[in-house]
């Protein structure tokens, strides 16, 4: 989906269990860049939770993002769902 700027985020899920705007990265790093997207999502729509799932191993929360690693995130998505 993209937002008012253009820029896009991989997923969002709406319904019962919420809002949210999910990006997938590949990189152990984080970047800003691969939060932009989510953040912009996040100033249309300040009511939905942002997650940036990532190739890492530390779980934080950054400028308004949820990041956890993928392989976490996939166990805990019904957990997430729920927040």
């Amino acid at each position: 989906m993209r937002t008012s700027t253009g820029n896009e985020v991989d997923f969002v899920l709406y319904g019962a269990r919420g809002f949210h705007a999910v990006e997938v990265k590949r990189s152990a790093r984080v970047r800003a860049e691969d939060m932009r997207g989510l953040q912009q999502f996040r100033e249309d729509y300040p009511e939905a939770s942002a997650w940036l799932f990532y190739g890492g191993t530390k779980r934080f929360h950054q400028s308004g993002v949820n990041v956890v690693p993928v392989a976490n995130a996939l166990c805990e998505l019904d957990r997430i769902l729920a927040s």
